[in-house]
């Protein structure tokens, strides 16, 4: 019993609740809801599009089908959005009711720590691409910069054949849920999978180094088809080959070679094949089809560890670990999650993670954010080098907000102050050194953008980047209402509700008096002055007014085209005002700090496990957060903790 007291005082602790007691029964809470939310949310009112109604009824209580709607009952309680000031707060006894019952319920499973379950994925379409090049030894992509001629950020043949992946709930394109709802042309894929094994089949360097010799077109016994398919197949398909595959495959090449008489073109056939097979395209583990939680195997970590850092396949070295099942040793855990970090493979995690997160991927194809430009890899890269140097040096994860660095070309016109200050220590090596030599012509098409020490605020943090301006702006003029909901939803975390019924902005244009309003500051205020909305914008329109400095294209500016001034003054939630907008990204950190951390944890969480999270990963999460505040917040601790935590190393089949 001692032992057991001592596992649970731990939470009691972190959560504050006095879990020791009998927990509260759902007759407790329905008591309490009714009482004080049933007038407001029931079937006729249903306010905020909630109705507690139906999930009030204990008969037809179901856990999962109500688990989005309790999350939101915990999460506007938990706030204090809910009761609303006008009416009678929770008392707090009524209050620890409710949010016990919601931890016993959805956060423990029997009062247990719960990690949830796994459904298996296929490989996205960046994956594929990525994964094909490391197996096969070629290149898919378009080089960096391809042709001094035609500077633009081409699509691969990959984005041209197989259409993109949307992205699931968790925010995140390799969400498991939102893949297998998805489905692809079985007919594209074959044709993208056949043009790759004829760029193989042209490539002699690429097959000797995947075979260590080259293939020629002579006539092939079947036991040396039979040697060169297992070896290919026990690549492609990441340590999960067995016989019953491997035979199919083998009788896919038997079957071609009748027909076509020809065994070296039979056998390039064969390879189509093997890639056409689940085995490669789905991220297969090993199942024990159990609802207890169990360690995954060696295999299975190599390759978790491999999709979360390199968005690709597990190289020999990596898998070998994990067939010797060494990666269970935390020294040789710690040392491969170094050596994977110091590639230039972890590229990925700006260009997937970050990219998907913070939404600039989208600056590389969507030509609303170009002004008067042919391209802007420059702009784009920016944001790219910010996020990898977070990476590469280690830095806090709160750089994002501000910092004293940047990365600046010189698409972004912008003056700095900049200094002279000693850069941080590298701790891995620099992904983009390669890319920023640009001998000869190359040089008047492109500049990477250079690391900056500055001296004031106005560039630093990822929040004042030249592409989170554009990306937040509509295409002629800037959104003080888009800024503040990115910034919202996207850095701090807080989801937004769509409101309803709500009229454009140039509606009110003219005020009370009939007078017409000229000031972008005073329509924003004629246009959230009703009760409902003031809820949400006292959060959205100052955040996005404090950026009113930057144009729609990311200029710096201190009044409009009619020589009005900009006004970026504002007040947060803590009473706390501000008049640029540096001091608005020191007021961030004051207020939001938590919220933000949270927000980084939560979203790298997701695209780790690719999953949406749920209320069981709070454990984790919390566990997360207090490593990184004892760490300085750093980038590679959240990476590290990511993949120590249960949720990565186990795994559960069913709910």
């Amino acid at each position: 019993m001692k032992k057991t007291y001592k596992l649970a005082l731990p939470l009691l602790m972190v959560f504050s609740l006095n879990l020791a007691a009998a927990a509260p029964s759902f007759k407790d809470v329905k008591v309490i809801l009714e009482k004080k939310c049933l007038d407001c949310h029931d079937s006729d009112m249903k306010k905020g599009n909630v109705n507690l109604e139906l999930m009030l009824d204990q008969e037809t209580f179901d856990k999962v089908k109500n688990e989005k709607l309790w999350i939101k009952i915990d999460r506007a309680i938990t706030s204090g959005d809910m009761p609303p000031k006008k009416k009678k707060p929770l008392v707090a006894e009524a209050k620890k009711t409710i949010l016990s019952w919601f931890y016993e319920t959805y956060v423990l499973d029997n009062g247990k720590e719960n990690i949830g379950y796994r459904t298996v994925r296929r490989l996205t379409r960046y994956e594929l691409e990525n994964t094909l090049e490391d197996l096969l030894h070629i290149e898919l992509k378009y080089p960096y910069v391809w042709s001094y001629e035609f500077p633009s950020m081409v699509k691969s043949y990959i984005e041209e054949a197989v259409p993109q992946d949307i992205q699931g709930v968790s925010g995140f394109r390799n969400d498991a849920n939102q893949l297998q709802k998805s489905s692809i042309s079985m007919n594209k894929m074959i044709s993208y999978i056949h043009s790759v094994i004829r760029i193989f089949a042209n490539s002699p360097k690429a097959q000797k180094a995947f075979f260590g010799k080259e293939l020629t077109k002579k006539k092939y016994t079947n036991n040396e088809v039979k040697s060169l398919l297992i070896a290919f197949m026990d690549k492609a398909y990441r340590g999960h080959s067995n016989s019953q595959t491997k035979n199919a495959v083998f009788k896919a090449y038997v079957s071609h070679r009748k027909k076509k008489q020809n065994s070296y073109s039979s056998l390039l056939h064969a390879f189509k094949i093997a890639l056409l097979s689940p085995s490669f395209l789905y991220h297969m583990e090993d199942s024990k089809n159990s609802s207890t939680r169990y360690k995954i195997t060696g295999v299975d970590l190599a390759n978790r560890l491999s999709y979360f850092l390199w968005s690709s396949m597990p190289d020999k070295e990596l898998l070998d670990l994990g067939k010797s099942e060494k990666l269970s040793n935390e020294t040789v855990l710690r040392k491969q999650v170094s050596r994977m970090l110091n590639s230039e493979k972890r590229l990925a995690l700006s260009e997937n993670f970050a990219g998907q997160w913070l939404g600039f991927e989208s600056l590389k194809t969507d030509k609303r954010f170009y002004k008067s430009e042919s391209w802007n890899r420059g702009i784009y890269d920016e944001m790219l080098f910010f996020f990898d140097e977070l990476i590469k040096s280690d830095r806090s994860i709160l750089d994002i907000i501000n910092s004293d660095w940047t990365y600046k070309s010189r698409y972004t016109k912008i003056k700095v102050n900049t200094t002279r200050g000693k850069n941080k220590k590298a701790l891995y090596e620099d992904i983009f050194s390669a890319r920023r030599k640009r001998p000869g012509r190359l040089e008047k098409f492109y500049d990477p953008p250079s690391f900056k020490n500055i001296k004031d605020g106005k560039l630093g943090g990822m929040l004042t980047l030249n592409g989170v301006m554009r990306l937040t702006s509509a295409p002629d003029r800037t959104s003080p209402i888009r800024r503040g909901v990115w910034m919202t939803e996207v850095i701090i975390g807080r989801h937004m509700e769509a409101p309803e019924n709500v009229p454009p902005l140039s509606d009110s244009e003219k005020a009370d008096t009939g007078k017409k309003l000229t000031r972008l500051v005073d329509i924003l205020k004629a246009h959230t002055n009703k009760a409902a909305c003031i809820s949400c914008h006292q959060h959205i329109d100052p955040l996005g007014m404090g950026l009113e400095n930057f144009g729609p294209f990311g200029d710096y500016r201190t009044s409009y085209k009619d020589k009005q001034d900009i006004i970026s003054n504002g007040k947060l939630p803590n009473g706390k005002t501000f008049d640029t907008p540096t001091k608005l990204k020191i007021l961030l950190l004051e207020h939001y700090k938590d919220d933000i951390v949270k927000n980084v944890i939560k979203r790298m969480m997701s695209y780790a496990y690719a999953k949406e999270l749920h209320p069981n990963d709070r454990i984790t999460l919390k566990a997360i957060h207090k490593k990184m505040s004892e760490n300085n917040y750093s980038m590679n601790t959240l990476i590290y903790e990511i993949i120590k935590s249960k949720q990565f190393q186990f795994r559960k089949d069913q709910p």
